[in-house]
């Protein structure tokens, strides 16, 4: 029991830190996006779940099969090894016409970000709500914080999120006599 919970709070840190960085900067890379949540704040929602539909802090997950299944039209025999791509399948074209565009009003019960069925995230709901409260509190700080620099690198792997996101943004001096 200790240590499925300390897998499940080492899992879950990981993860929502990967989600926060790749959403932070979807917002920079498609900045229509933030233009949107920040006129509408009733949207972050629907962002936490474009940002991970469009980039999934689990890359993958593998599992190995109990029997023998044709996928596709590829035999795989009992003890073989699959990788289900999450970020792959969120992106396919007969699922998602337009996948490789982060957009707002789309069905976002389609996506596989969290995962799916037995396999889907326990720390979804949770991680749902840490995304839109760090979201809204960027936003309501530092609305036009900007990467710095190139394009972040990415983690490669299982897990999936910018290994550090430098920003800036403009600082406003406050008006005399308010706090």
């Amino acid at each position: 029991m200790v240590k499925f919970a300390t897998v499940m709070a080492a899992a879950a840190t990981l993860t929502t830190v990967d989600a926060i960085g790749n959403t932070l900067l979807l917002l920079c890379e498609a900045p229509g996006l933030r233009a949107q949540v920040l006129a509408d704040p009733s949207l972050v929602d629907s962002l936490v779940e474009e940002s991970v539909r469009w980039e999934s802090p689990v890359a993958n997950t593998s599992r190995v099969l109990a029997e023998p299944v044709c996928l596709g039209q590829v035999p795989l025999a009992a003890g073989d090894r699959v990788v289900m791509a999450w970020g792959s399948a969120n992106r396919d074209r007969a699922v998602f016409a337009d996948g490789d565009v982060p957009r707002l009003d789309r069905d976002h019960g389609l996506h596989l970000g969290w995962g799916r069925g037995p396999h889907e995230c326990p720390g979804r709901h949770l991680a749902r709500v840490a995304l839109a409260v760090v979201v809204e509190e960027v936003l309501a700080a530092v609305p036009d914080y900007e990467v710095v620099g190139p394009l972040p690198t990415r983690g490669y792997g299982a897990l999936r999120g910018p290994l550090a996101l430098p920003v800036e943004w403009s600082v406003q001096d406050s008006p005399e006599g308010s706090a």
